[in-house]
Formats: structure tokens, sequence, C-alpha cells
């Protein structure tokens, strides 16, 4: 039983595509769960990331809650502004150094 009753861990899409269609919608959390278990499929751009989302997630999300995960390139990117924010610009070269060396694009980085 171990992670039952744990928070859902979603991508920051994954959060905004709940956010977005709920909102949208005004489906209560039974509405919303119900269309993902009729049709796990159905979501379309930019909230095609819902499809095929476990709906164990779906539910968890709504009753229990949920941590946005930043993906490794958004945790590289949140970095990097953190680092302009503090003017830390001989730091943030390096960020965009590194990743130019191992020909990794990140928007908003390099």
């Amino acid at each position: 039983m171990k992670g039952m009753y744990e928070k859902a861990k979603l991508t920051k899409a994954q959060s905004e595509a709940i956010d977005s269609v709920y909102a949208a919608q005004h489906w209560s959390p039974q509405e919303f769960i119900a269309q993902h278990a009729i049709n796990p499929n159905q979501w379309v751009k930019p909230c095609d990331v819902l499809n095929e989302m476990e709906l164990d997630t779906i539910i968890r999300a709504f009753y229990i809650g949920y941590e946005v995960q930043m993906s490794p390139e958004e945790g590289i990117k949140d970095y990097y502004d953190s680092l302009n924010r503090y003017d830390k610009c001989e730091e943030a070269e390096v960020v965009k150094k590194t990743l130019n060396i191992l020909k990794i694009k990140i928007k908003g980085v390099n």
C-alpha cells in the first residue's frame, strides 16, 4: 500500500493542462475523472500531455494533491534564471557553454 496516499507527481505541463481543462469545462473533480476514465486519449494540444496519464495519478492529484516535478531542462532553466537574477553572469555563461559543448538546447538558456 506504499504510495497510496502520496501526492501525485506531475510535470509542469500536466499541472497546467489539468488546471486549464478544469477551469474551461467547469467540471467537478468527479466529472473530470469520469471523462478521463471514459476516454484517456481525448485531450488535444496543449492538454495532450494528459493522454494516457494514469487514472490513479489524476485521482490522487484531485483528492490528495500534487507536486510539480521539474524536468531536467526545466531545472536547468530555473537555475540559469536564478543566476541571472543574482547577477552571477559568469556562472550563467558556464551553464550556456556546458550546454553548447554537450549539444543540448534549452529554450531561454542557449
